[in-house]
């Protein structure tokens, strides 16, 4: 009896292991094509995983994960959830696609999150709401849609939501409806950016953040910004050239002949 009792606690044990960091790494590695990174030192090899290329740890625990303009492909792994003292992701200037893993939303330690310029799809998760330490939230350039979270609406597992929020950066995606007013409550917004998206414009915002806040621009900008040439996303991929250097075209390039200077469009720094 005593061994059969054992053999169950161990089976439950098994099942509801959590994954160590290392193990979380690699998940990420493998869901988001890791072989063909731009840059991948470390990574996958017996080496201590602060080490690995994008990793920053604090007190042996991984606080930081910076992988931007690396090539990234494919979507998040909700195991993010597990790299439970995780401070800042950044992943900007990707090919990362699928939605927003609830699993950032037990990240209860991040302050930094900013997946700019990716082809990330789907609504932004109403849990985002539970951040309350998150700072800065950048989202822009992707191909979200729906509405903006309500954090007044629901029940969370913080005090106040989003509590920390200094910047929120939304623009050049698809989605729609009216900021809440929430946002206004939050002692120390300074900053949002819903430009290019088909959000309404709010006056409440417009009074109190002033220049801080951003509903509009250009039409021509927009289109800029919204251009498809392979898949509805800003600057969807880079070209090289000895006239131009690195930028971005708004047109796919008609032919392989070199442009000008009046080809070049959005240029990389």
């Amino acid at each position: 009896m005593k061994f059969i009792v054992f053999a169950v606690f161990a089976l439950l044990a098994v099942c509801l292991a959590v994954p160590t960091e290392r193990e979380v790494l690699e998940t990420i590695y493998d869901s988001m094509g890791g072989a063909d990174w731009t840059i991948s030192t470390g990574w996958m090899t017996d080496a201590d995983i602060c080490t690995w290329y994008g990793v920053m740890c604090n007190n042996g625990v991984v606080t930081y994960l910076t992988l931007d303009n690396n090539n990234l492909v494919g979507s998040i792994p909700d195991d993010i959830q597990y790299l439970t003292f995780l401070k800042s992701l950044y992943m900007r200037n990707n090919t990362v696609e699928g939605t927003i893993p609830d699993g950032i939303c037990s990240l209860s330690n991040l302050q930094y999150l900013n997946l700019v310029n990716n082809y990330i799809t789907g609504e932004i998760p109403q849990c985002i709401c539970n951040l309350d330490q998150i700072k800065y939230i950048y989202l822009s350039q992707n191909m979200l849609e729906g509405a903006v979270p309500d954090c007044s609406e629901g029940e969370y597992d913080v005090e106040i939501p989003l509590y920390s929020l200094i910047e929120m950066h939304v623009d050049c995606n698809y989605l729609d409806g009216e900021l809440s007013l929430y946002f206004l409550s939050l002692p120390y917004l300074k900053e949002i950016y819903t430009f290019c998206t088909e959000l309404a414009c709010v006056e409440e915002y417009e009074i109190l953040l002033g220049l801080g806040y951003r509903c509009t621009e250009t039409e021509a900008y927009c289109e800029i910004c919204l251009k498809v040439p392979i898949l509805p996303h800003c600057a969807p991929y880079v070209v090289y050239s000895e006239t131009c250097g690195k930028y971005y075209p708004i047109e796919p390039p008609v032919n392989p002949s070199p442009p000008t200077d009046s080809h070049c469009n959005i240029i990389v720094e």
